[in-house]
């Protein structure tokens, strides 16, 4: 495997001990391409800077990465190094093998080439569904839906500055993106050229979707983010999950940290309808939505190119 692994940061829970014969992987490593401020005696702390020992390649900690360090570029080339040298082994290998690639890309900070999106989002959303159309993963008669945000102006009534920056956010995205299509292709050509990528299932997936924090407002915590946690976040085994609630406009969603009322506990065990369910317990419309539609792709089918751009 090569890529994030957040399931601890000491040796023994790292992807080496957990299966995997071949793995590189950081916890708070430097995938933002900055040269990390190092302070041997005492790492920076999660946020403030990187250090490069946390990353980690089998049950060694890394101490050098190459110049010019992208995670998002470099984790698919040690994909491919690992996948030459199992076809090497020959006779000494297994059967089957398992191949876990998990960039990093698209996360916070957005840093990416330039592209161009001067369009707007709307134009962006309309060439995207072209897209899907002409792939066959949407009906051909299928109407765009609005995409609006609140507080948020149409692409004609801003400045050009304005543009300037939505456009440039976009390209930062899209470059990110961009990156995991290649180096997905890499693998795949890869795969191809040991000759197993016929009988290869490939799964395409992503962990946890929109960014959901304000890592703007980290400067005036004036703490680490754990004591803030530790501080403001019940986060205890016996602490109930937050509830959604719905206000009048359906865009808008309230989330309840703190633990319900006996009388709140007592109405949600007994909810059963689903419709019911919908408007009180239920969290916020998801992809998960949209994934229900979306079926598994082979690999030759991932390889005919960009689905969305």
């Amino acid at each position: 495997m090569s890529g994030k692994w957040h399931l601890g940061l000491t040796p023994e829970r790292s992807p080496y001990q957990r299966g995997f014969k071949r793995s590189f992987a950081p916890a708070r490593s430097n995938h933002f391409a900055y040269t990390p401020e190092l302070n041997e005696e005492q790492p920076r702390r999660f946020l403030e800077a990187t250090s490069i020992p946390l990353h980690m390649e089998g049950d060694k900690y890394v101490t050098e990465l190459l110049e010019g360090w992208r995670s998002f570029n470099r984790y698919g080339d040690i994909m491919l190094k690992y996948l030459k040298e199992w076809k090497g082994l020959k006779d000494k290998r297994g059967p089957a093998l398992l191949c876990l690639l998990s960039p990093t890309a698209p996360h916070w900070f957005l840093l990416a080439p330039q592209y161009v999106y001067d369009d707007g989002s709307g134009a962006l959303h309309l060439r995207r569904l072209k897209q899907l159309k002409k792939f066959g993963l949407v009906p051909q008669d299928v109407k765009p839906h609005p995409v609006s945000a609140e507080d948020s102006p149409e692409w004609e009534d801003i400045t050009p500055e304005q543009k300037a920056r939505s456009a440039r956010t976009m390209e930062c995205f899209a470059g990110m993106v961009e990156c995991i299509d290649s180096n997905v292709d890499k693998v795949l050509d890869c795969l191809e050229s040991i000759g197993k990528l016929d009988n290869t299932f490939a799964c395409f997936m992503s962990d946890n979707g929109a960014e959901g924090a304000a890592y703007e407002a980290y400067t005036i915590v004036q703490t680490t983010v754990m004591e803030h946690l530790k501080q403001y976040y019940n986060n205890s085994l016996k602490h109930p999950a937050p509830t959604y609630t719905r206000t009048a406009k359906l865009s808008t969603w309230v989330v309840n940290h703190s633990p319900p009322s006996s009388q709140a506990a007592k109405r949600a065990s007994t909810i059963r309808s689903s419709s019911e369910a919908g408007k009180r317990v239920v969290a916020p419309r998801s992809a998960r939505a949209i994934g229900r539609r979306c079926g598994f792709l082979s690999p030759k089918d991932l390889r005919n190119g960009s689905f969305l751009t």
